[in-house]
């Protein structure tokens, strides 16, 4: 730990104590939780975030929807320059709701998307806007316990595990790693492989689980580049090129090793978690794209280029010297699982849900 990591700690105590009390009131019901009459599935994190909740959110919504259940995802909406209830539809953009709900909303059309501080009051207004919603998905919930999930899906990385952390400013994590006995499961993300040469044995013992908790692994399986204008193309054809790779995530190292593993020439340009770029910024990175020998493209995260397309849009309608579409592609990811851990998954979801609707 750090000299300044010393100085914070006191702070961090502090923040821990604070945290600690108001779980315990919860707990002992001095503080209640809501609770509402369809199946909500919860997914969090002890941590600030970069344990991978988009991918995950999306993998359990086509799984609810494949299983012919129409479900609604209800997420804050970090980053977004809105307050209170925001119900997406055709003409919303990221700013309205956020990069992460914007690209829920423009990969799953059966699925409803709404945004709200106060989840009660969000779930509330679903029912109150839409038709139909037989379940809720929470994205990043864990700490919102003025609502009660029926299911929690807690989400920590391989790669920064909550056993390794300390409680802010110090380190990442929102509660003392006790918080994990609310979770129903455990998923540790972004694992480098999913077969048998994990070590999970060891692996388990770190995370703690209670008994009634699973606990499953899974990695990050990537795509195709999807250009702006929907092409899609395989790394493995464009190893030739130079890229210039830009993102604003919590931990961009994995996206940064995946494509220098495939380009023949690649640079980066971080930003922080949830940036609003602005037209001067991507006028840079315009700048050094040109610098770069042909063959050459631009590639982001999925996140980055949904927060950023309409701006584009915006800029190219002003005769500003960007770069056409053609050349500006995103890397969409998803969820690389072991096929047996998969199945139990998909089982102990379905399951969960198909017992809460019973109750309806």
């Amino acid at each position: 730990m750090s000299f300044f990591k010393y100085i914070l700690f006191p702070f961090a105590l502090i923040y821990q104590a604070i945290t600690s009390v108001r779980n315990i009131f919860y707990s002992l019901g001095i503080f209640r939780s809501k609770s509402f009459g369809v199946p909500v599935i919860g997914i969090g994190n002890l941590s600030t975030g970069g344990t991978g909740k988009t991918p995950m959110s999306e993998y359990v919504l086509q799984l609810l929807l494949d299983a012919g259940y129409k479900p609604a995802l209800l997420s804050r909406g970090y980053g977004r320059k809105t307050k209170g209830f925001v119900l997406a539809n055709s003409i919303i953009t990221a700013e309205q709701i956020g990069d992460e709900p914007y690209q829920i909303y423009r990969k799953f059309a059966e699925v409803v998307v709404a945004v709200c501080e106060d989840r009660v009051n969000g779930i509330k207004n679903i029912f109150l806007n839409t038709k139909g919603v037989n379940i809720i998905v929470l994205d990043d919930c864990f700490q919102h316990r003025k609502l009660k999930a029926d299911y929690y899906i807690l989400l920590t990385d391989y790669n920064h595990p909550y056993y390794e952390d300390h409680m802010l400013p110090v380190g990442n994590l929102r509660e003392n790693i006790s918080g994990r006995k609310r979770a129903n499961m455990i998923v540790m993300t972004k694992c480098p492989y999913v077969n048998t040469e994990l070590p999970r044995a060891h692996l388990i013992n770190a995370l703690k689980p209670f008994p009634y908790q699973s606990v499953f692994f899974t990695g990050l399986k990537y795509f195709p580049i999807v250009s702006a204008l929907n092409e899609k193309i395989s790394l493995s054809d464009i190893s030739s090129y130079a890229i210039l790779g830009f993102s604003g995530i919590a931990n961009p190292q994995p996206f940064i090793n995946y494509i220098k593993s495939n380009a023949y020439q690649y640079h980066h340009l971080s930003f922080s978690d949830h940036h609003d770029y602005s037209e001067k910024e991507l006028e840079n990175i315009f700048i050094e794209f040109e610098k770069l020998p042909e063959p050459k493209l631009i590639l982001t995260t999925e996140k980055d280029w949904r927060r950023i397309e309409d701006l584009i849009d915006f800029m190219r309608v002003k005769n500003k010297n960007i770069p056409h579409k053609k050349h500006i592609y995103f890397l969409p990811v998803g969820m690389k699982w072991d096929a047996m851990e998969k199945r139990s998954f998909d089982l102990k979801i379905l399951d969960n849900v198909r017992k809460n609707s019973r109750k309806l």
